[in-house]
């Protein structure tokens, strides 16, 4: 059944949501070093695989999920990949990635 590999998460605000094992993986990218830019290709070859044909859009569409799924500020940096915005955002992945 499609609910079953879902992962539930809350967030310090207190917002919970479901994340696709994709987008759990993204995020613990993000937990490995919170302040880290991670690039677009590093994450399709961590969580898709060397040999994932799609285009990068794939991961901006996943990153846009989490956003709106858990609040954090995900920042785009231009040419190379997304950060954590702040703080409040390394410590909401943190404690997300941790479960």
């Amino acid at each position: 059944r499609r609910g079953d590999w879902r992962t539930p998460l809350e967030t310090a605000a207190g917002v919970v949501s479901r994340l696709t094992g994709k987008e759990l993986k993204i995020l613990r990218l993000f937990a490995r070093d919170p302040q880290a830019v991670v690039s677009r290709e590093d994450i399709l070859s961590s969580v898709w695989g060397f040999r994932y044909w799609g285009t990068t859009r794939t991961v901006d569409q996943h990153i846009a999920q989490l956003r709106r799924k858990l609040g954090v500020e995900i920042v785009s940096v231009r040419g190379v990949g997304y950060r954590l915005a702040d703080a409040a955002a390394q410590e909401d992945v943190a404690r997300a990635a941790a479960r």
